[in-house]
């Protein structure tokens, strides 16, 4: 049999078997989607720790022709970045989280930011008392860093906030279809950072998404209890840390 009537026989053996070529349809969402989350649980200054997860949840369906991809209800998990109680401050408290990605079980992972990527910041404001702390956002200060005068800063439950897709996302409907309802994962480890710096710590803040050099500003500016062995420094680039910020563990803990 030639290459060709080979090709003609499988093709017609498929259509004889009832399989759909055509089964898969993609599904497109564009960057800049919005996606409105609400807190799940309080979150104060006043106990909250650099590391501390934050629960949210997907208030509405993420659907694009009728078909959801992201459904309400889903988790989003939001890490402290920043924080300083009212103890700690003359100034009073200061909470800042950053959003992680959604990740579902079926394997979908989108990037979430607080901005439009189309669009540029807006200029902070002051809100019921409180000033709303960079970094910010269209229309309005972002409500995931928060400053409070004379008291500690508190983001409550039911907070709403408005997130967005870092970039576009295209799926298989197929891939949809295997998990429906598929939730978040897991949230990013929280670990004790009141006080001194550690290795777990600055590994919490790369996988919130800190750049290098908002690492290396918080490494600067905290005290010191880093394991910097031989091993340990391997350990840390096999997580990917730029070796501009192992350094600055390095030159940090030589200060001690």
């Amino acid at each position: 049999m030639s290459v060709r009537g080979f090709l003609l026989f499988g093709s017609l053996a498929v259509l004889a078997g009832g399989i759909d070529l055509n089964a898969q349809t993609l599904l497109t969402l564009p960057a800049d989607t919005p996606v409105r989350l609400h807190t799940d649980q309080n979150v104060s200054s006043a106990n909250a720790q650099i590391g501390t997860t934050v629960q949210l949840v997907v208030i509405d369906d993420i659907q694009t022709n009728g078909v959801v991809i992201i459904p309400h209800g889903t988790v989003v998990f939001a890490t402290v970045t920043d924080v300083h109680s009212q103890a700690q401050s003359t100034k009073g408290g200061l909470l800042k989280l950053k959003l992680t990605d959604i990740r579902l079980t079926n394997g979908i992972q989108v990037a979430l930011g607080l901005q439009p990527a189309s669009q540029t910041q807006t200029v902070a404001a002051v809100i019921a008392g409180a000033t709303l702390a960079n970094p910010l956002v269209v229309g309005g200060p972002s409500p995931l860093a928060v400053s409070a005068a004379g008291s500690d800063a508190t983001i409550p439950k039911g907070t709403e906030v408005i997130a967005y897709f870092k970039t576009s996302l295209t799926v298989n409907s197929d891939k949809l279809a295997s998990t429906p309802g598929a939730v978040a994962e897991n949230a990013p480890p929280a670990v004790p950072a009141r006080g001194p710096m550690t290795n777990e710590v600055v590994l919490v803040l790369k996988q919130a998404g800190l750049s290098d050099n908002e690492m290396i500003a918080r490494i600067k500016a905290s005290p010191a209890n880093y394991r910097l062995e031989p091993a340990d420094i391997a350990a840390l680039k096999d997580a990917t840390l730029s070796q501009a910020v192992v350094q600055a563990m390095v030159e940090a803990q030589s200060r001690k």
